[in-house]
């Protein structure tokens, strides 16, 4: 969230910036953001008969092999034309993160509410490799135009400042927070079917107790369940417990 928020005060105030003046902000804010981050950058929105104006744009600007992915049919492009580092996302430059729904509803939500809005799992590139993730979207709005309303926001939209999220990285650590006493399940309430993360092979509806997490649109659900053992747990483990599991949501919570 801090990440995207500052990326939407920098396309805000440098619309025209270069991808070279971007690489030298996200040199110098991204040692500041915590693990997880895959990849910072812009998503700008252009109708597709427009694309050859702003692939001759990007390349204008520095990107002589620029070239917008064209596989959708929707008249609407959402192309990404800055990504950071670029060393881990090879390949992402010119994706249409529109062509599909989920990227696309998660990408319009934020930009009729005006708040940054996370997508459902999705595969996210890193490295050349497809990964479990998410991408968060924030709009970035052309300065001086109104945005009282969700369609003065849709016509003042300039972009989206955007993350891709490593699920993995987001929950390292929290089974030795609890001392590995606790098996827990992330899943996302439109698809349960498909945990976000699970820490043991017990299937999530196993797991004895349950948290909400309302997380930049998304409604999450922590499921928790004590690990069996009677030598060290008893009758009298019942506040460990309770506090052991009120701690791994307010650790999900700060973390995300």
């Amino acid at each position: 969230s801090q990440a995207v928020h500052g990326a939407r005060g920098y396309f805000t105030t440098a619309p025209l910036s270069t991808p070279a003046d971007w690489a030298a902000y996200t040199t110098a804010a991204l040692p500041a953001v915590g693990p997880g981050l895959v990849g910072l950058g812009y998503v700008e929105r252009v109708r597709r008969s427009d694309i050859p104006v702003l692939e001759a744009r990007m390349r204008m600007l520095g990107v002589p092999d620029f070239r917008v992915e064209r596989a959708g049919t929707r008249d609407w492009v959402y192309a990404v034309t800055r990504i950071e580092p670029t060393a881990t996302n090879t390949g992402v430059l010119g994706l249409d993160v529109g062509s599909g729904n989920t990227r696309r509803l998660a990408a319009d939500a934020a930009m009729r509410s005006g708040q940054p809005v996370l997508s459902q799992r999705i595969r996210i590139i890193e490295g050349g490799r497809e990964i479990p993730g998410f991408l968060l979207f924030l709009p970035v709005y052309k300065a001086g135009l109104p945005t009282d309303t969700p369609e003065a926001r849709e016509s003042a939209l300039a972009g989206w400042a955007y993350a891709s999220l490593r699920i993995d990285a987001l929950t390292t650590g929290l089974l030795e927070a609890v001392d590995h006493q606790l098996d827990f399940a992330l899943t996302d309430a439109e698809r349960p079917d498909t945990p976000l993360f699970v820490s043991t092979t017990a299937a999530p509806d196993a797991l004895a107790r349950r948290a909400t997490l309302d997380v930049y649109g998304r409604t999450w659900t922590a499921s928790f369940h004590l690990r069996p053992d009677p030598m060290e747990f008893g009758p009298t483990s019942l506040p460990i417990i309770v506090a052991i599991a009120g701690l791994l949501v307010s650790l999900l919570a700060s973390g995300l």
